[in-house]
């Protein structure tokens, strides 16, 4: 896989500690009541990205102290997680769960180590504003409930979705008379209960939607969203230096890759 902009992501990893607002927003250049709202949003995101590690690691020992839950992981991190397969059926046995996704047969036995991304849409609120015209997200589909499993394997990572609008479901129990969106609830949760090696982390659930602003927007002086937030100017040119597969991803696709990160580089998070 081809190089791609070398940089080391500091990414929050919420919930934090005890946070001294002041002294965490000294080393980011921001205000304390912004720093505080940012610590205080519930989902991973990009708080810096440094091409000199070395300060990268510095930076990050230096919000810690301030009570600030980090996860540094490297711009090519970011960019190898591969887009997830849909899965077409879901079946659980006795030794575990078999998936079939695109056209292949994926076998995962209750040892198995994974990481297991719950998402749900905020419940009657809608997405902050509608998809802009012109602007085609890239990954999954923000309107209703995944499961998204990540799975390592050997040198390459493995990544499933079961997705309340296509998959099948059988050997849940009792779920003949759930909603689809309630089968990959009871999925979600029986791979919590049943992979002790796993993880289930569930802070997209009830996730507000944000899309991606027209490119002229982008670059408008009176844009609200700073640094890195979801759809600034920020994140859209350092995902562009990180390679055209990253370009405008939907929020929800892009919140679950930033879960994965700090499951994979971070403290193990609270779900």
């Amino acid at each position: 896989m081809a190089a791609v902009f070398a940089c080391t992501l500091l990414i929050s990893h919420p919930p934090h500690g005890q946070v001294d607002a002041a002294r965490a927003a000294s080393h980011l250049g921001l205000s304390a009541p912004d720093l505080a709202v940012k610590a205080n949003y519930p989902i991973p995101e990009i708080w810096a990205a440094e091409e000199d590690e070395a300060r990268a690691r510095t930076l990050a020992s230096a919000i810690g102290e301030a009570g600030i839950k980090l996860a540094l992981a490297s711009g090519q991190a970011l960019a190898d997680i591969p887009p997830h397969d849909p899965v077409q059926s879901v079946s659980v046995t006795e030794l575990g769960v078999v998936l079939l996704a695109e056209g292949r047969r994926v076998e995962l036995a209750w040892d198995a180590r994974l990481l297991g991304v719950y998402y749900t849409p905020r419940a009657g609120g809608g997405a902050k504003e509608q998809p802009s015209r012109g602007v085609r997200e890239r990954g999954a589909a923000c309107d209703a409930p995944f499961f998204d499993l990540f799975v390592p394997g050997g040198d390459a990572l493995g990544r499933f979705a079961a997705l309340a609008n296509l998959t099948e479901f059988a050997g849940l129990g009792e779920s003949g008379t759930l909603s689809p969106a309630g089968r990959v609830a009871r999925f979600a949760q029986l791979c919590e209960e049943r992979f002790p090696a796993g993880q289930v982390d569930r802070r997209l659930l009830n996730m507000q939607i944000r899309h991606w602003p027209p490119p002229a927007t982008l670059v408008a002086p009176h844009l609200v969203r700073k640094g890195f937030s979801f759809s600034s100017a920020g994140l859209a040119e350092l995902l562009g230096k990180l390679g055209p597969a990253l370009a405008e991803p939907s929020h929800c696709e892009f919140a679950s890759r930033l879960v994965y990160l700090t499951w994979r580089f971070g403290e193990e998070a609270g779900s």
